[in-house]
């Protein structure tokens, strides 16, 4: 049973009351909070809104978005890849203090879910982010923002590498929060070992570095598959806890795995510009096959881990510069690329998207979190002569409402 509380045009909205028979798909969720436990009609936590759907429903159904949202357009929308384990995937969690708190938001609400453990986290962030959360929610302080994020450690001093697994944080006070106790008890842990290192800041002001700056997401963790074709690795990615990393493995190996395919088949040895390029995910995979590339980053943070990352390749150039004024700059010089990435954020690239085909490419790789911008951005493409030609789906957060979707489009004719 259910009872509707929103009616809008297009959609009605509802709460589920109880299961009186449950469908041919539904499953025990391993987490309770993912799901509505009486009296309340919201699940607990948010974040995982399919846990109470085995794997193939939710695939089917992240497919079948795909396609509605692609319906207006002539493209190939291909099988939906799944290389993420169901549990015991993420890397990367951002929690907030509320209500005293420190937890995932509740469902349709800015509750903190009230939770020891999450099953789809990498259980030594479990440890970091969930065990030690009554003591971070009071010095961290109401609207106290904790990131956590697990890679490998770098080399150390004398340039040894170390192969153990390191959580880093980054930790933004809120109103009341205790930043000499924050400091002292992240201190403490780092020389515990339990992080490897973290950021503490307020807010508008400089962050504080404690420990380790970056953790490596290029090798897998120990136990962890880093995805299909991982003969020899794509090299190191160094990233912070407060900085955008993908949630799972795959999606730091597989993904620009997939990329660099289908930018080397429009031709390897070309002229290649990555846009919204970060601290080098897809870059590592693109370099290698091109003869000139340029790579575009506003955030200044990433760009400057990009360029530790990549250090000096004469065929491979840099701007740390917003991406539309970097398109504008290109255009007025008449240049020209033979493929154009780019991964934007969740709002797409609107104003990137009609700028693109007066670069003159022969082939366009757009890497998307959300298939509604997508949608929009290729719908932009298409009436400038730049035909979506296939969508590929990749489930990269299980039990989620997310999916990820590299398009690739090519001129008409």
């Amino acid at each position: 049973r259910r009872v509707l509380f929103r009616s809008q045009r297009s959609f009605l909205r509802a709460r589920l009351l109880r299961v009186i028979t449950p469908g041919p798909a539904r499953v025990d969720s391993p987490c309770p909070h993912a799901v509505p436990q009486p009296p309340a009609l919201e699940a607990a936590c948010g974040g995982c809104p399919l846990m109470a759907l085995d794997r193939s429903a939710q695939l089917a159904a992240k497919q079948a978005w795909v396609t509605r949202a692609l319906r207006m357009l002539p493209v190939q929308i291909l099988p939906i890849l799944d290389p993420a384990p169901a549990l015991g995937y993420r890397l990367r969690a951002r929690l907030v203090v509320r209500g005293g708190r420190l937890g995932f938001a509740g469902a349709r609400s800015h509750r903190a879910a009230d939770m020891q453990t999450c099953p789809v986290l990498v259980p030594a962030l479990n440890r970091v982010l969930l065990g030690h959360g009554r003591v971070l929610a009071r010095l961290l302080g109401e609207d106290g923002v904790l990131h956590g994020l697990i890679g490998m450690r770098g080399p150390d001093d004398a340039g040894r590498a170390m192969d153990a697994p390191a959580v880093h944080v980054a930790a933004l006070l809120g109103q009341g929060g205790d930043l000499d106790a924050l400091r002292a008890w992240l201190l403490d842990r780092i020389g515990a070992g339990e992080i490897a290192g973290a950021s503490l800041g307020r807010p508008h002001r400089p962050a504080e570095t404690l420990g380790l700056a970056t953790v490596d997401l290029g090798p897998p963790l120990p136990g962890k598959q880093a995805g299909p074709g991982d003969e020899a690795g794509l090299g190191p990615l160094p990233a912070a806890a407060g900085g955008f990393a993908q949630a799972c493995a795959a999606g730091h190996d597989l993904l620009p795995r997939l990329v660099a395919a289908r930018v080397a088949a429009a031709g390897e040895g070309g002229r290649v510009l990555e846009l919204y390029s970060g601290s080098g995910n897809l870059t590592r995979a693109l370099w290698p096959i091109s003869r000139q590339m340029l790579c575009v980053e506003g955030d200044a943070g990433a760009s400057a881990r990009a360029d530790a990352l990549l250090g000096a390749h004469a065929h491979v150039q840099r701007w740390a510069q917003p991406v539309d004024r970097a398109l504008s700059t290109l255009i007025r010089a008449g240049e020209t690329f033979d493929c154009i990435v780019l991964d934007p954020p969740r709002e797409g690239a609107r104003d990137a998207a009609a700028l693109l085909p007066q670069l003159k490419p022969r082939r366009i790789v757009y890497v998307s979190c959300d298939v509604m911008t997508l949608a929009r951005d290729l719908m932009t493409l298409h009436a400038a002569g730049l035909q979506p030609r296939t969508v590929q789906p990749i489930d990269l957060m299980p039990h989620t409402a997310e999916v990820e979707c590299i398009a690739v489009c090519e001129p008409v004719g």
